[in-house]
Order: C-alpha cells, then structure tokens, then sequence
C-alpha cells in the first residue's frame, strides 16, 4: 500500500457510557481480539471474538425514531482501516443506501481490506475513537 499506517496495539471506541468495545492486536495469531465493557466479547462457541480487518467508522446518527439510534450511512465520514497491526486513516462514501462503501485513504488511493474477515465498527459523530501504538 501507498498510504501511510501507524502501528496499532490497541483500538479504543466509546459509543455511550455504557457501551466502549475495543480491540487488541494478537501478533502471534494475526487477528485482532474484541473486548466489550473492558472483558473479552465471546462468542457463542465460547472463542474471544477475532477479526482479520477492523474497520471503523464516524457516522451521524438519526434520532427520529425516538430511542432507537438508526445510523446515517449515506454520504461519506472519517474512516480507518486496522489491518496486520497498523492503521491508516481515510474517508468512507456511500452514494446511496444501494451503493456500496467506498473506502479511500488520506493520499487518494483505496483502502485494502486483507484476506479475511471483517468488522466494521459504526462509532456516533459524538463517540470517541481511540488508536493506541
């Protein structure tokens, strides 16, 4: 890749005073593990949640439903893409609700995802987002 990568050992999201999941690099297994409310987020086989790429995104929140936050995901926002231990900094864009996000990094070029899984953390415009070296 040509854009520029800080190296990441912990990611930090804060939606609420009550919900703050975060993510750890594992070097030796190549995946980042998730964490929820500061304990390991479980899965039901009973295997800390993992993901290859995290992506995280600031995202406005529509509130006219009362209180069920819905999350605005047509126009574009400040994105990250956390992949093999460093994270780069972008932009996401979406033309419509059909249209596929578009990740693109600070220098123009595309943000690639690696070989794997994904997890795509929408954080509130008010939310906190935290990258840790």
């Amino acid at each position: 890749e040509s854009y520029a990568a800080a190296p990441t050992s912990t990611i930090n999201l804060r939606f609420s005073d009550e919900r703050w999941p975060s993510w750890g690099w594992n070097a030796e297994s190549s995946v980042w593990m998730r964490s929820q409310e500061g304990a390991p987020d479980i899965e039901a086989s009973g295997a800390q949640v993992q993901s290859t790429n995290v992506v995280t995104l600031r995202v406005g929140i529509d509130w006219s439903y009362g209180e069920v936050p819905k999350t605005v995901m047509v126009g574009s926002g400040e994105a990250w893409l956390s992949v093999g231990g460093v994270t780069a900094h972008g932009t996401w864009s979406k033309d419509s609700a059909t249209s596929p996000i578009v990740l693109t990094a600070d220098d123009g070029s595309p943000l690639h995802l690696a070989p794997g899984n994904t997890w795509v953390e929408l954080i509130p415009d008010y939310g906190i987002i935290e990258f840790l070296p």
